[in-house]
């Protein structure tokens, strides 16, 4: 199987160096620089895996395992900052919790360049091969090389382990895309239990460096086909859940990557169909609005129901990285139907008489003046008429107020039908009425 080891390998390789430069080209991105260096390392070490297996002198095959070697010793940090980057433990991703993890693969670079003088690392190892080829063959590791196996294996199974709970807690709507992160990371893994557990005893190779690239790969075809890092667990508290408000969480490229429950139940939207929709798709005009980062934006828009058009006003917060990197958008949504309903009403009282329903005095004097001057400004002619009812106050004196009101509104509905749409009738006061 050597031959078809050289021939995985070369093609993980090239898989791995380019998917390394395209994560890097992201880097400035929540949790891409990592895997950036994950897979910088793992196209590392299966290139100098590759020149081992060319190398035809029993040396050169010795330096180049080594080298090898002491770059797979930084692959398990990169995979644990990747993974606790996407599981949202920012607590620990900092420079003072992850340089110390560099302490141990520091060690085991240092003993395994110096193996020769103390078998730390390799204790008993040959050299064989076939078809051509020539590989280091461990046959019994040094103490030192146990403890690597299992600081790497602490580290890679302590990412898989946070990585699989999370995927276990998440809501059903974000499984879809979770699972490439969560295939990612145990498709190694699976790779190496079958090598370990000789499952295939005819395999004498451990192909778990090409199960890395292969997960690397399932990494990156989340990220820049299925929006994985958008998925980025938001540390976010119960309480958004039980917001009255609306909580939409947008992406950089304006796609919908989270909703509570009241946002949801605005939009008319399950949380199935809504996640990973263009903004522009469900909040109509969506292009029209401000969506320049720098300063927050407000605006208000009408969206359907079931009893009809509801308003709503939605506050856009724009979310930066320490670079002033736009990474997202978060609308906050709140239904002001009922406010606007209020508004109007007031607006009216304030204009509308309430007992015939025509202007009031004050609405009259806005209106008349605003008529004076076009009238003037076009040379049209215009004309004032006051009306008022002769004995109005022998009605309310002989049949009561009541009757009086009925009258008023009686006068006002004749006037409304006799007069043209342009002409403006307002109550002036008491049974005073002008044209």
């Amino acid at each position: 199987d050597y031959t078809l080891f050289l021939t995985l390998s070369i093609n993980a390789c090239v898989i791995a160096v380019t998917s390394a430069l395209i994560a890097w080209r992201a880097r400035r991105a929540t949790g891409i620089l990592s895997l950036a260096w994950f897979l910088a390392a793992n196209a590392g070490y299966l290139f100098f895996i590759i020149l081992e297996l060319l190398e035809p002198s029993m040396r050169g095959t010795f330096f180049f395992a080594q080298v090898g070697f002491a770059i797979s010793t930084l692959m398990p940090v990169a995979w644990l900052a990747f993974t606790l980057e996407y599981n949202g433990v920012e607590k620990w991703f900092n420079q003072r919790h992850i340089a110390p993890l560099f302490i141990l693969p520091a060690i085991s670079i240092l003993l395994v360049l110096t193996n020769d003088f103390h078998g730390l690392i390799w204790k008993d190892y040959v050299f064989g091969g076939a078809d051509g080829l020539l590989m280091l063959k461990v046959k019994e590791y040094g103490a030192w090389g146990y403890v690597n196996f299992a600081y790497n294996y602490l580290l890679y199974l302590s990412g898989a382990v946070m990585t699989v709970g999370h995927f276990l807690r998440t809501k059903h709507q974000h499984r879809k895309q979770s699972r490439w992160v969560v295939a990612g990371v145990l498709l190694p893994l699976a790779i190496n239990c079958l090598y370990l557990l000789q499952i295939f005893p005819k395999v004498t190779k451990d192909f778990s460096p090409i199960g890395f690239t292969m997960g690397g790969v399932l990494f990156a075809v989340g990220i820049f086909r299925y929006r994985l890092l958008d998925l980025m667990p938001l540390a976010r508290a119960g309480l958004i859940d039980r917001l009255r408000e609306g909580v939409v969480v947008l992406n950089r490229s304006g796609r919908i990557v989270d909703a509570n429950p009241a946002a949801r139940r605005m939009l008319a939207y399950s949380a199935e169909n809504l996640i990973g929709l263009p903004v522009r798709y469900v909040i109509p005009g969506w292009m029209d609005r401000p969506t320049r980062p720098g300063r927050d934006a407000r605006f208000e828009t009408s969206l359907p129901s079931r009893d009809g058009e509801r308003q709503y006003d939605i506050q856009v917060l724009y979310l930066e990285d320490r670079t002033v990197l736009l990474q997202g958008s978060l609308l906050v949504l709140r239904d002001v139907t009922e406010q606007k309903k209020l508004v109007k009403e007031l607006e009216s009282m304030a204009r509308i008489d309430p007992l015939t329903g025509i202007f009031n005095r004050r609405t009259l004097l806005e209106q008349a003046h605003y008529e004076v001057e076009r009238g003037n400004h076009k040379q049209h002619p215009m004309a004032v008429l006051l009306l008022d009812l002769d004995n109005f106050k022998k009605i309310n004196d002989t049949h009561g107020h009541l009757a009086g009101d009925r009258v008023m509104k009686e006068l006002a509905t004749r006037l409304k039908v006799t007069l043209n749409e342009d002409d403006l009738l307002a109550r002036f006061g008491g049974d005073e009425f002008i044209v």
